[in-house]
């Protein structure tokens, strides 16, 4: 999706992403959001971040950039380091934080793309989505993450999980069984979720281990919606700071009954 104003949203987006340091306890039941107070991270100019994840194990937010910029960097936002890897990066997501890899979304052509973190280049897989989630070339695949076996009803991948692909152009979230092992192997899992009928405009997901809980931003409507992994709604808040285009969302908790960053 493109922006008006590259500041803008760069600063938009870390409200939510990486601003919204508030501590408190995180739950499916608890209010949400908390408060915007936090600390403000800014790239820089001539970036268009759009999808966050934070790497458990290297302690470091992994965020893709609509024009085709990975950056990596420290909570704080210091030690960044960016790769130009090209492509429309929009979505961004972590399937074994053990392994030496993390998983892009491509809004056009609507596909996944495998990125090694240790030399920050493709690796050369590539999943193509576009028989079954398409859309026009700025309302795309939107948002990207991965729930794992034993959290979806589905029957369990070889690779692990299911990955949950939100497509800009109808808000719905479309189920993946991809071959982490082959590229190009994708099976759709025949299951479309609508969190909330006839809205569109998602523009990101994250998937919490911790709380078994679904969050999903959508852009227009200014809100997160957060479901449980079939897709029932739990809660549809309305965001801090509107009209400013949020586009990403994760949430760092220790435990589901410890404080979690957001």
């Amino acid at each position: 999706m493109k922006k008006q104003t590259i500041i803008k949203i760069g600063l938009a987006f870390l409200s939510l992403l990486s601003v919204m340091l508030s501590w408190r306890d995180l739950s499916a039941a608890s209010p949400w959001p908390a408060d915007a107070n936090g600390q403000l991270i800014s790239i820089g100019a001539g970036y268009e971040p759009s999808g966050i994840i934070w790497h458990s194990r290297l302690n470091k937010f992994f965020v893709v950039s609509d024009n085709g910029t990975i950056i990596s960097m420290d909570a704080d936002g210091n030690n960044k380091t960016f790769w130009n890897v090209g492509g429309d990066l929009e979505a961004v997501t972590i399937v074994d934080p053990n392994s030496n890899y993390i998983y892009v979304g491509i809004e056009h052509p609507d596909s996944i793309k495998e990125v090694d973190i240790t030399t920050g280049k493709f690796t050369g897989k590539v999943w193509d989505l576009t028989q079954w989630l398409t859309g026009p070339d700025n309302s795309g695949l939107e948002a990207l993450t991965f729930v794992p076996n034993g959290r979806h009803s589905h029957e369990a991948s070889p690779s692990g999980g299911l990955f949950y692909a939100g497509l800009q152009a109808d808000g719905k979230i479309y189920l993946f069984d991809i071959d982490l092992a082959h590229s190009g192997i994708v099976t759709f899992e025949d299951d479309v979720i609508t969190p909330v009928s006839g809205r569109a405009d998602i523009s990101d997901m994250f998937y919490s281990n911790k709380t078994d809980t679904l969050y999903a931003i959508f852009d227009g409507a200014n809100s997160l919606v957060e479901m449980a992994h079939d897709g029932a709604v739990l809660g549809d808040y309305a965001l801090p700071l509107p009209n400013r285009e949020q586009e990403g969302v994760v949430v760092v908790s220790p435990s589901p009954t410890l404080p979690a960053q957001i």
